[in-house]
Parts: structure tokens; sequence; C-alpha cells
């Protein structure tokens, strides 16, 4: 074989090879239907002290929100989609805000505390809501619901459980929001929410 086919070869295998991955790794990011979950930017939040869930001050903390950091200020979290400059002052490309903050007991003795965070992108025209709850557990902070999309919403949120919907389509008559739904209830094996089992499989 002439040394340039077999490097032409090589080259095509490793392409194929690259290509493959990055799909592989953009499937995986799917979730549940909704646009690709978008990467946490910054350091990781530091474990948080919980011995009261009520109490804790989520307007000024650093909370993870499944793979999503967001650092608090007064109630208002931003980030940028890169990296600043050392000096460099720029207009954040996202700003966040805690839209909703309710605490239910899925049983007694048990308060979760459940935030809707609305992510809204200042330098686009793209927007996001993360669905967390959190409880304390062993002194620290733990999450035990997690759900994002670009048009999540909470429909019922009980001592029962948690109903989320996502709008998928729009019917065209009447002109009404066609949305999936999802109910989620406290699974007390698990100390989490898992999907109801009359509740959409995805």
């Amino acid at each position: 074989m002439h040394p340039l086919d077999h490097t032409w070869i090589m080259f095509s295998l490793r392409a194929t090879i690259i290509s493959l991955i990055s799909l592989g790794a953009a499937l995986g990011q799917q979730r549940n239907g909704d646009m690709p979950a978008r990467p946490s930017i910054g350091k990781p939040a530091r474990g948080i002290h919980c011995a009261d869930i009520n109490r804790l001050d989520f307007r000024n903390l650093t909370i993870r929100s499944g793979t999503r950091t967001f650092v608090f200020k007064g109630g208002t979290a931003t980030h940028s989609d890169s990296p600043s400059e050392p000096g460099q002052n720029r207009t954040p490309d996202w700003t966040a805000k805690i839209e909703r903050d309710t605490v239910v007991q899925p049983e007694p003795g048990t308060s979760v505390r459940f935030l809707v965070i609305h992510d809204n992108h200042l330098t686009g025209s793209g927007w996001r809501y993360y669905i967390s709850g959190y409880r304390c557990a062993e002194g620290a902070l733990s999450e035990v619901f997690h759900r994002d999309g670009r048009s999540l919403a909470v429909d019922l949120l009980s001592s029962d459980g948690i109903d989320v919907s996502s709008l998928v389509g729009v019917s065209p008559t009447p002109a009404q929001e066609i949305r999936k739904r999802w109910s989620y209830i406290w699974d007390r094996g698990r100390s989490g929410y898992v999907l109801s089992p009359t509740s959409s499989k995805r």
C-alpha cells in the first residue's frame, strides 16, 4: 500500500471516530425531550450546612440545580457563556432569578423546599427554567428533585407530589398549547421524588 493511501485511511478513521463520539455526547445531553442542559460555568458550589431548610437564605447562596451552578446575590445570579479577561467588566450573558419558593411536607418530619429559577438569556433570545427540590439530610443540603427545560412549568405542587409540564406544540383548531405532563411522588425509601406510575415515561 502506498504511504499516502495509508495516511489517508488513518485520517478518515480518526475523523469518523471523533464524529461518533460527538454525536453520542449530544444525544446524551438530551433530557426528556427538552433542549440540552447548559453546562455549569465556574467552580462547583461548596457544601452548604443545613439544619433547617426553612431558614436557608437561597437569595444569597451558591447552589446547584442539576448540572447548573447559580451564585445568588440579593435574589439574582448572573453568568457568562465564556470566561472574562482579567480586568474586563462586561455585561453578563444570562441573569437568573428565583420566581417561586415553596416548602411542602411529603411525609411527617420531612420538609422539602422547591425553587423555580428563571434563567434569561440577555444577549440572545432564549431562556430556561430550573425546578429543584431541596431538603436537609445529615446536616447538608441535598437536592431531591430536579427538572429543567425551556418551557417548563409547575402545574401542581403539594404534599402529595409535583406535576410539571412542557410546551411541545400548538393545536391549530382551536389555538391551544399542547403540553406534555409528568407527575412525581415522594419515595420514602429513596428519600427523593420519582416518576408516578400513572405518569408519562419520558
